[in-house]
């Protein structure tokens, strides 16, 4: 994730594992979709300027992404992600697959997090910051772990027990859904 600021660019990385699996007619009975998957990762946090932070959430749906980013023509979403496996390529994501992004206001307190509209990061951090670009890149790199517990130093195991639904949180991100669902 690349971020303009007014001190340059700034970029923020992180590696997510996704797994899909395509259920059979007969599994589908309590899914709507044909797909299962299971992703392992966290967010990736760019810090905008000394202590403030932008974070791209990771959710289970994180694989849709994938496959909308490096589908080619009009592929089935099981060939694509069957080309995938394969595949060793960096596209840029495009506007409408962003995933959920969000900040703090005080980095130490789980409280004041809030949505960060991609369209306007200068409404959340000041005027010269733009969201320059998301890339999504196949890799065999191993997934990134322990860089969200560095910058939130408040955060616990998973499920995070010092981390609970507030109304605080329900107001400012939506029922407290940070997982990058879109609601």
């Amino acid at each position: 994730m690349e971020v303009e600021t007014p001190d340059g660019i700034v970029t923020g990385t992180g590696v997510v594992q996704i797994r899909m699996r395509w259920l059979e007619d007969w599994q589908r009975f309590a899914s709507a979709n044909s797909v299962g998957s299971d992703v392992r990762g966290e967010a990736v946090v760019v810090e905008v300027a000394p202590g403030r932070y932008l974070f791209a959430l990771v959710s289970w749906a994180s694989y849709g992404l994938a496959l909308k980013a490096f589908k080619e023509g009009d592929e089935s979403p099981r060939q694509t992600s069957t080309r995938l496996q394969a595949l060793r390529e960096t596209r840029v994501l495009p506007r409408e697959n962003y995933p959920r992004m969000v900040t703090f206001g005080h980095i130490g307190s789980p409280q004041t997090v809030r949505r960060v509209d991609p369209d306007n990061l200068a409404a959340t951090f000041g005027p010269g910051y733009r969201l320059k670009s998301i890339t999504l890149e196949i890799t065999d790199a191993p997934v990134t772990r322990g860089e969200l517990e560095t910058v939130l130093g408040w955060l616990g195991e998973h499920p995070e027990p010092v981390v609970r639904r507030t109304s605080h949180l329900q107001q400012n991100c939506g029922k407290a859904n940070l997982s990058g669902d879109r609601q």
